[in-house]
């Protein structure tokens, strides 16, 4: 998924996630996170323990909770993204 803030120096859109299939486990990309990591601040010890680096969280089963605090972290991330008029 790409964002409406255009990169500077390509002047295509800049990447806001991205969700990758591996074979045992799915990653889950948050972009903006490299730029600002205090929008991760506060995760829970379960999603943080998934975390791999500044933007990727490896999943290897389905867990509600998980997903929904992924799901109000990328709301997070998305309302703090600056908008080009």
């Amino acid at each position: 998924m790409r964002t409406h803030r255009r990169n500077v120096k390509t002047g295509s859109p800049g990447w806001f996630g991205t969700v990758t299939i591996k074979k045992s486990y799915v990653a889950f990309h948050l972009i903006p996170l490299y730029d600002q990591p205090a929008l991760a601040e506060g995760l829970s010890a379960e999603l943080a323990k998934r975390r791999q680096g500044k933007t990727c969280f490896n999943l290897k089963a389905i867990d509600a909770p998980l997903f929904a605090e992924l799901a109000a972290l990328a709301k997070r991330v998305r309302a703090a993204l600056p908008t080009d008029g």
